[in-house]
């Protein structure tokens, strides 16, 4: 514990250990516990012996810095897309209906396991979560499936492989028209090479700048409430 206070200790102000330094390290070794005090207090020196600008110019940083990490971490992501319209005789009123039944019965969970085990997908994920929430994230994240005009629609499957976007969609979609008998679908469109969609990763950045502003009001306001105590 001992060991704890004395690093804690440094998180003072430079020119303030300077000053009390030996004074305050034989305090330490006589104190017993205060730990929480000493964080508190290593804190309100440090506001104190900063202006505001520093503050908030710190925090900014820091949170572009950060935000900006994590963005350039996020992977790009590649969308396949393929287009089905139904079939004639089939009642336009009932369209979307008889598809929307179609892919819930298509994209079940027992299906989409079986794709994700024969196409090797979600590896990482499946190491970290268990399969019935990788299936789940595959079926409201990763599949799409919405009008494309009258008649038709269209099946989307996204991933960081542009490869294997265009392999699963073209057997989601597949999978779709067989699958959905009542509704005729036909394919207009096969699954097409995917499309490289990047990351807005400058609204991370944004994100993380303004994070870093609102620390430093929070910042601030303690500094203030620590220059008015007595």
């Amino acid at each position: 514990m001992k060991r704890a206070r004395l690093l804690v200790a440094r998180l003072y102000p430079k020119a303030w250990r300077e000053r009390y330094g030996a004074e305050f390290d034989a305090l330490l070794e006589e104190a017993d516990g205060g730990l929480v005090d000493l964080i508190k207090g290593a804190v309100s020196m440090n506001l104190q012996s900063l202006s505001l600008k520093t503050i908030v110019v710190v925090c900014a940083t820091a949170g572009v810095m950060l935000a900006t990490g994590i963005a350039l971490a996020m992977p790009d992501v590649y969308i396949s897309t393929a287009v089905l319209r139904v079939g004639p005789g089939v009642d336009p009123d009932r369209v979307g209906a008889l598809v929307s039944a179609a892919s819930k019965e298509v994209f079940q969970r027992r299906a989409l396991s079986t794709i994700v085990e024969q196409e090797q997908l979600y590896l990482k994920e499946r190491q970290r979560e268990p399969l019935e929430d990788v299936i789940e994230q595959m079926r409201t994240k990763d599949i799409g499936v919405r009008p494309a005009g009258p008649g038709a629609f269209e099946v989307t499957y996204r991933s960081s492989d542009p490869a294997k976007a265009q392999q699963v969609n073209a057997i989601l979609a597949e999978r779709l028209r067989a699958g959905a008998t009542q509704a005729k679908l036909e394919m207009i469109d096969e699954a097409s090479a995917a499309d490289h969609i990047a990351p807005v990763r400058w609204r991370v950045s944004v994100a993380g700048g303004l994070a870093g502003l609102g620390i430093a009001s929070l910042l601030g306001a303690m500094r203030r409430f620590t220059r008015s105590k007595p």
